[in-house]
């Protein structure tokens, strides 16, 4: 019942196997070392990144040296956002924040792509600090950050607990007399940390949640669509026509929704996907130069998940939301009654705007998707147009 949470990054609260593993390899193969397969670099996610070039490359600090460099030129464009958070650990985060927790980020990893990684998900809203590694070096064993994040922020180590999933974070939680939670669900094995002499072992996100707030309940609050609207157009600042397109989403769905009988939660939900579902376009093209209907989705999906964290919305909303933005394309994918009037709504969009960038267009016939996909509510709307 401590108030002040510590958490580890790594394999605590993100997976981060993808990205660590393709940087490592990126490292490696510099020094012609190609034949590690990524499942063995796993247990180099967590510990010091010096420390294990050091024992990837016998022991020679100089060499060591040069292939964090060089982890870094794969990591630091790429590698950092090959993560995914684990799932159900957002919704603990914050409800640890209501139930009147502070919550401190832990990590040897670099302060800079700590927080960048944080800002990613949208999950930086829900800490209080961020402690971490210079990227010169200095301060990464895990002891020297969680003393530095204890004296930066005035907390005696009898009100806090560390969190993590390796033996150095427990390691380093008892060199400054604190308690550790072990998690299973990381990188650190059971016997690792039992022998480190974990103070409490969880194997999941649930396990955690129970240790740290017992039969705590997140109390729902009130999220005005109008903020969703806004926050949409400031990302899409000058691009009108995805704005206008987007309002005008929102609105088809709301239409085959109320035909549909969808009120309340769900219709909040449907609501703020209709205005969110096409913000990964811009950033698809950014960050790979090109657009389809996956990567937009995929990015999509992550900043609809990041828009909403920053406006305070509860994570269960976030997470149905979240769905729905990540598949509005895939119409292979069984998502229930919600995702069809997302389908319909958008294919509806998408035909009038045809129509009107070319009237005497030949345009394909909808019959196929009217049979297909539409719900009863958009075919009779759709059906009124053509």
């Amino acid at each position: 019942m401590r108030s002040y949470l510590l958490f580890d990054l790594d394999g605590t609260v993100s997976d981060p196997k993808e990205g660590i593993t393709k940087s490592l390899l990126h490292a490696l193969q510099h020094f012609d070392l190609t034949c590690h397969h990524p499942d063995s670099l796993a247990k180099y996610i967590g510990p010091p990144l010096l420390d294990s070039f050091k024992e990837l490359l016998g022991g020679e600090e100089e060499k060591a040296e040069e292939a964090v460099a060089k982890y870094r030129e794969y990591y630091a464009p790429y590698g950092i956002y090959e993560n995914n958070l684990y799932p159900g650990i957002a919704a603990l985060l914050q409800l640890c924040r209501q139930q009147g927790k502070k919550i401190f980020l832990a990590t040897s990893k670099p302060e800079p792509f700590a927080r960048q990684i944080l800002e990613h998900w949208g999950i930086d809203v829900y800490f209080d600090y961020i402690g971490g590694s210079e990227l010169s070096g200095e301060r990464v064993a895990k002891q020297e950050v969680i003393a530095y994040l204890l004296q930066s922020c005035g907390i005696k180590p009898e009100e806090a607990l560390m969190i993590g999933d390796r033996r150095h974070d427990i390691q380093g939680a008892h060199q400054n007399n604190l308690p550790c939670v072990g998690v299973l669900f990381g990188y650190g094995s059971h016997e690792e940390l039992t022998a480190a002499g974990a103070d409490y072992l969880v194997s999941s996100v649930a396990e955690l949640q129970q240790l740290l707030l017992g039969s705590a309940i997140y109390q729902p609050r009130e999220h005005p669509l109008g903020e969703v609207i806004q926050r949409m157009i400031a990302h899409e600042g000058q691009q009108t026509r995805r704005i206008a397109h987007a309002l005008k989403m929102h609105g088809y769905a709301l239409g085959i929704a109320a035909g549909e009988g969808i009120t309340g939660r769900e219709m909040q939900l449907l609501q703020a996907a209709a205005i969110l579902h096409d913000v990964g376009i811009g950033e698809a093209q950014r960050r790979f130069g090109e657009v389809n209907a996956k990567l937009q989705e995929q990015q999509g999906a992550i900043l609809a998940g990041r828009f909403l964290r920053q406006l305070g919305w509860d994570e269960a909303l976030i997470e149905e939301v979240v769905f729905l933005v990540g598949n509005h394309h895939s119409y292979q994918v069984d998502g229930g009654l919600l995702l069809q009037i997302i389908f319909d709504a958008d294919y509806i969009v998408n035909y009038q705007e045809r129509l009107e960038r070319q009237p005497e267009g030949n345009h394909p016939s909808p019959q196929e998707m009217l049979q297909r996909f539409f719900t009863v509510s958009g075919k009779a709307l759709f059906k009124e147009m053509i």
